[in-house]
């Protein structure tokens, strides 16, 4: 039986967003169908990644029933609202870092989403990122290791992610890839 693809909507189209997009183009197994932004900025980031949708509102995006998972990508006093609403669409959520401005606030979106019965994440550096692990050598080790690593938790298995921060924006060193059996960091 052939496995069915995780359609993600994305919410923004900055910098962080562009990398995911990018990301999910190599991937066999996830793809985006939907963007929304500020008015004007949906439809080139769209076009730019072969997205099939793009809209300038949140509720065409969230009310889109091909859309699966949502990735919220905007500035960070923005993320509670925009989780808040995926999740009460009743889709699965991966929220950049940081999920919220306070713990009470995280609090209240992953207690919506237990509510709700969906998956909720915040997206962050793997500590195998060369800025925590200071030499290039343990760098490249480590995210060989954690490239291994899933997150799938309650997602539908259909994808791999491990998220190392990028050294720089021009050319990021992560990739979200097809799902692989899970293998504990460290084993080749």
């Amino acid at each position: 039986m052939a496995q069915q693809n995780l359609q993600w909507g994305v919410i923004g189209t900055g910098a962080i967003a562009t990398d995911f997009a990018t990301a999910l183009q190599n991937s066999e197994r996830c793809r985006i169908v939907n963007v929304t932004s500020f008015p004007g900025l949906a439809q080139p980031f769209a076009d730019k990644f072969g997205i099939p949708r793009a809209t300038d509102s949140l509720d065409a995006l969230l009310g889109d029933a091909e859309v699966q998972a949502v990735y919220v990508a905007t500035p960070h006093p923005l993320h509670e609202k925009l989780a808040l609403a995926a999740i009460a669409a009743g889709k699965h959520v991966l929220v950049e870092k940081p999920m919220a401005t306070s713990s009470a606030a995280a609090a209240r979106i992953i207690e919506a989403a237990r509510q709700k019965r969906v998956f909720v994440m915040e997206a962050k550096k793997a500590a195998s990122s060369s800025t925590t692990l200071g030499s290039p050598a343990a760098s490249a080790k480590a995210s060989k290791a954690t490239s291994r690593s899933i997150a799938t938790a309650s997602l539908p298995r259909s994808c791999t992610s491990t998220f190392p921060a990028p050294s720089t924006r021009s050319k990021p060193s992560w990739w979200l890839t097809p799902c692989q059996p899970p293998k504990p960091p460290g084993l080749p």
